[in-house]
């Protein structure tokens, strides 16, 4: 029981993401960039890793340049 509901709980959760990313996906670039800017890092590398490489090279390179290579570092370092 107490798996099952670790497991629901789970799915909701990659549920609610999926809901983000999508949301993000039609953003342009630049308020994506401004959002996740501002978001827990662990939270925006879970974001990161299903957006397009395409998209996401976008919101790199118009994020400041601290908080971008910060953000790449933790996501380089959460992909290993």
């Amino acid at each position: 029981q107490v798996a099952q509901d670790l497991g629901k709980v789970e799915e909701k959760k990659q549920e609610r993401l999926n809901h983000l990313v999508k949301a993000i996906e039609g953003m342009k670039p630049l308020e994506a960039a401004n959002l996740l800017a501002v978001q827990e890092p662990d939270l925006a590398v879970m974001v990161f890793e299903k957006l397009p490489t395409e998209k996401l090279s976008k919101i790199f390179n118009l994020m400041e340049k601290e908080v971008s290579a910060r953000l790449q570092k933790h996501f380089l370092n959460r992909s290993k």
